[in-house]
């Protein structure tokens, strides 16, 4: 009732229209004419409407159906999109739990490298300084060996320019016999 009601209501609205539209400068109305045109409007119309009714009745069930159907996709998705959103936040939390637990591994660690090396500097160290000690103490033995040498042998010289002339031959014995013993005894040095 309510479509036919609105179906007439277009139809005099569409009329009034038609009729104000003349210009030809004569105003009579015929009611005649009036009749004739809603007839023909009712029939055009209703020739439309038993035409195209079922065609959009489907298309626009279609498109409701469509939208709906696009509905439930999205709402699906937005679901999916929330789960992987929660699995992403879960995610990102666990990679900072490790960050921060390989953060501290690499902190420890590298205090653990710090003491291995101060460690191993100080075995350096005290290795370069007995081997220091050790080449400074051959470098005296081998110093205090020539300067030994060197004083024998300034010795023997000064003592064959000054005494060797004064002395006897069983003298000349006693002191080189004598001389091998001090040589023997340094030698043992």
């Amino acid at each position: 009732m309510k479509k036919i009601s609105f179906f007439l209501l277009i139809c005099l609205l569409l009329y009034g229209v038609v009729c104000g539209s003349e210009t030809e400068g004569h105003h009579h109305f015929s009611w005649a004419d009036f009749i004739g045109r809603i007839l023909n409007s009712l029939i055009l119309f209703g020739g439309l409407y038993y035409l195209l009714r079922k065609p959009a009745g489907k298309f626009l069930q279609a498109k409701s159906e469509g939208i709906k159907d696009d509905i439930e996709k999205r709402r699906q998705k937005i679901a999916q999109n929330e789960q992987e959103l929660v699995k992403l936040q879960k995610r990102i939390e666990k990679l900072q739990e490790e960050i921060e637990e390989f953060i501290t591994d690499a902190e420890k660690r590298a205090g653990m490298e710090k003491e291995e090396i101060l460690k191993n500097a100080d075995q350096e160290g005290e290795r370069i300084k007995n081997l220091v000690r050790e080449m400074v103490a051959n470098e005296l033995q081998q110093y205090l060996k020539n300067l030994k040498t060197t004083v024998i042998d300034e010795a023997l010289r000064r003592f064959k320019e000054t005494e060797i002339q004064k002395l006897s031959p069983d003298d000349h014995l006693k002191l080189i016999d004598k001389n091998i013993e001090e040589c023997l005894k340094i030698k043992d040095v």
